[in-house]
């Protein structure tokens, strides 16, 4: 079942507008949680939201890593965690995805595409069900409606099959930080998950 997180602002006036956004302002450490609950679907889950940057280098956040969200033990050695991801001041920003256990990933996603236009809103799906034996199929990300290919990330190693994830493990979900507090800088809206299904983007919003 989905669980809506936020409200959103709308970005075209359509028949389908919502009515707020939430900023994360950094310096004010800002973040949400959703709180610790029984544990539930690990291999099969969906995240859907719009987000919007407003800040590309943050001074906690060296060397600008922002974070979306992330679950998990909270310590780097088993976590599932979703940023703005870069190597160094001078490079790009992608969006990462990665999980660990025991200290090593268990899946990783490096994008292409860059996120750093401070104007723009970007829709972000992500979609796991690692019961499913082909691969490609175990971990989609939609970017703005569309699906991502292999030819559009830096690295792409995909789970294995039946993996169990740490999201819907009973800690805290963490929305706009990780625990190293790398706090995102901007806004969310329409933030929702959905635990059990894996969800195309096209089962969110409105498409014209």
């Amino acid at each position: 079942m989905p669980f809506p997180i936020l409200g959103g602002k709308a970005i075209v006036d359509t028949g389908y507008n919502i009515a707020n956004s939430c900023r994360f302002n950094e310096p004010d450490a800002p973040y949400m949680t959703r709180g610790s609950i029984s544990e539930s679907n690990r291999e099969t889950w969906t995240f859907s939201y719009w987000i919007k940057r407003a800040n590309l280098t943050v001074p906690s956040a060296t060397p600008g890593n922002q974070t979306q969200w992330s679950q998990g033990t909270g310590d780097g050695v088993s976590d599932t965690i979703a940023q703005f991801w870069r190597t160094d001041e001078a490079s790009t920003a992608g969006l990462e995805i990665w999980g660990t256990a025991s200290d090593s990933f268990t899946f990783k996603f490096q994008t292409k595409m860059i996120f750093e236009d401070i104007s723009a809103w970007y829709h972000i799906v992500i979609a796991c069900d690692t019961t499913q034996s082909t691969e490609a199929n175990r971990f989609k990300i939609y970017i703005n409606g569309t699906l991502l290919v292999a030819a559009d990330f830096i690295t792409a190693n995909y789970p294995a099959e039946d993996l169990e994830t740490t999201v819907n493990t009973t800690g805290d979900m963490l929305i706009g930080k990780k625990y190293n507090n790398k706090y995102h800088d901007g806004y969310l809206a329409e933030f929702a998950f959905i635990d059990g299904t894996q969800y195309a983007a096209s089962d969110f919003g409105e498409f014209d």
